[in-house]
């Protein structure tokens, strides 16, 4: 009894609020509602999201960039600029290498990528590569310096009987172009800046 009378006092009260601010807590109300819901959906969904979407566009400039590869000749200056903007674009380090595992091409868009890393990922990278049997590999690791997050993909350059070389995609998995970060400028050339996130 004594319940149902703090609810009728209560109704009363909320009664008396002039319609504006019923209308503005209302608001207030359904606004955090909202921005709950979306941080909620950007924790559970988002990261997915983005992920997948990163690792297709990794497979798909892969798989642009080695038809190109078998198709034209590797000593093509027009080739080696669309892996560099094909690598600047995407903010992704590029490596060719020949059949026997040596350096064709490199390119770095960022300081501390895995493929590039002296801690051995790449003689790893390519052992699985060369065992994989579609030709191709996708590859997820931290880096041990700066605990980042990468997708590898490699490739098999190879028309069907005759391989080659090889060809890996290192990207990060938690930056986007655009992305505002700390650095530390360690090189430079004619139009680049190369650093490392701080």
């Amino acid at each position: 009894m004594k319940q149902i009378n703090i609810l009728l006092n209560l109704k009363r009260k909320f009664q008396r609020i002039p319609l504006r601010l019923k209308i503005w807590i209302y608001f207030v109300i359904y606004t955090i509602i909202v921005f709950v819901l979306l941080w909620f959906f950007q924790i559970m969904f988002l990261e997915n999201f983005y992920e997948n979407m990163k690792i297709k566009d990794v497979i798909s400039e892969g798989q642009l960039l080695a038809e190109e590869y078998i198709h034209d000749n590797y000593d093509d200056t027009d080739y080696e600029k669309l892996l560099h903007k094909s690598s600047m674009e995407n903010d992704m380090c590029i490596e060719i290498q020949d059949k026997y595992g040596r350096s064709i091409f490199s390119e770095k868009a960022f300081g501390d990528c895995l493929i590039h890393a002296k801690d051995g990922t790449l003689p790893l990278l390519f052992s699985k590569l060369k065992k994989s049997e579609n030709g191709e590999i996708l590859y997820r690791g931290k880096n041990s310096r700066n605990s980042q997050e990468s997708f590898i993909y490699g490739k098999i350059l190879s028309d069907g009987d005759t391989v080659y070389g090889y060809l890996f995609l290192n990207t990060t998995a938690s930056l986007m172009t655009g992305d505002f970060v700390k650095v530390l400028v360690t090189d430079s050339n004619e139009y680049d800046l190369i650093g490392e996130m701080v």
